[in-house]
């Protein structure tokens, strides 16, 4: 049996942004319910993007997970159902173990609404993703970060990333020309770099287009970055109820099981 309930307008704008932009990477998703946490892996279909989400049980306004279970979700589908809410609505999903997950939108004053979905049958196993210490390690403003991508994207479909000492360069050619933006400490809210290191690693824009549209998550992206290694990008989700130390203790945290997180891969372009 699985009842969990969202009444926070913040968390639910949030999950609204989740799934309107996850079919973007994923059809079809398994949403993995455990005691501690809701756990959720998917790919894109030629295989060069992958995407993690955890919220813990905390997180949510309720949380009952009789036992862990698995549900299997047409993305597309849940985001128009959960775009559906109105204002002062909470948004209840269970599952009593059959085949179908209910979603209600119940509250005081407003139109009650179900909805009844049926289950997806998915095979895909999880990968197991260890954690890596990166050679270039960039938070900034994700405000900032979505906006260079909406900029790049309009100037080609590679983005060259090239790290030093002193800044970071984003470069992108087309028929029309070549686009360089430059960033340095003074634009980053934190940057890290292994000492004398140059590194130069090649992105598809599109993909990483998608990733910035999670931006409206957080308010800071980082941004893990290693020669001839996909690249990272995590956003921790905020919530109402977070303070800067729970943003803290989630990032630092080597478990992504124990943070409120969206995090990507984002595999490099390798030349011919």
């Amino acid at each position: 049996m699985i009842t969990v309930e969202i009444s926070d307008k913040q968390n639910l704008s949030k999950i609204i942004t989740i799934f309107k932009n996850l079919n973007k990477i994923t059809e079809h998703v398994n949403i993995n319910f455990t005691k501690n946490y809701m756990y959720i892996q998917g790919k894109c279909s030629i295989n060069i993007c992958i995407v993690e989400l955890n919220l813990l049980n905390t997180w949510f306004d309720k949380y009952e997970i009789d036992e862990d279970s698995t549900v299997g979700v047409n993305c597309e589908v849940l985001f128009k159902v959960i775009s559906c809410i109105s204002d002062n609505q909470t948004l209840v999903i269970s599952n009593d173990n059959g085949d179908t997950i209910d979603i209600e939108f119940k509250g005081q004053n407003t139109i009650e609404k179900k909805f009844e979905l049926q289950m997806v049958e998915l095979e895909e196993e999880l990968l197991d993703i260890p954690y890596k210490e990166h050679e270039v390690d960039i938070k900034i403003s994700s405000a900032t970060f979505s906006d260079l991508i909406n900029q790049i994207k309009m100037f080609g479909e590679e983005l060259t990333i090239s790290c030093t000492d002193e800044n970071v360069n984003l470069k992108t050619t087309s028929i029309s020309g070549t686009s360089n933006i430059i960033l340095n400490e003074d634009n980053l809210i934190e940057y890290g770099i292994e000492e004398d290191l140059k590194l130069v690693s090649k992105f598809g824009i599109n993909y990483l287009h998608v990733i910035s549209t999670f931006s409206k998550l957080s308010s800071e992206t980082n941004v893990h970055i290693s020669k001839d290694f996909p690249l990272e990008v995590r956003n921790t989700i905020e919530g109402s109820w977070m303070d800067d130390s729970d943003n803290e203790d989630n990032e630092d945290s080597n478990d992504f099981n124990d943070k409120n997180m969206i995090r990507f891969f984002l595999a490099p372009k390798i030349d011919d």
